[in-house]
């Protein structure tokens, strides 16, 4: 497998009747029409700073569960001396 690049394996299997999924980095993951279409990382996290970026929702963790497109803030991290 580590012989040929991503693209030629999807070339491959490209058509056929098996599970094979390239495995490619975020950016990548967040642009995917499948993910999109299916709402996956339409679950957004904002920090202190207003920066979003896309959360998968978690369903073991109720802090994720809002409606998606409606950002979440993301939890407080401690300065240098411990303070939150």
């Amino acid at each position: 497998i580590a012989g040929r690049d991503a693209a030629d394996w999807a070339g491959v299997f490209a058509g056929e009747d098996c599970c094979c999924s390239i495995v490619a980095d975020l950016r990548a993951a967040l642009d995917d029409a499948h993910f999109r279409a299916r709402g996956l990382f339409d679950h957004l996290l904002e920090s202190a700073h207003g920066e979003r970026i896309a959360a998968l929702p978690v369903p073991v963790a109720p802090e994720f569960r809002a409606a998606p497109g409606t950002p979440q803030r993301a939890p407080a991290l401690p300065d240098d001396d411990g303070a939150r």
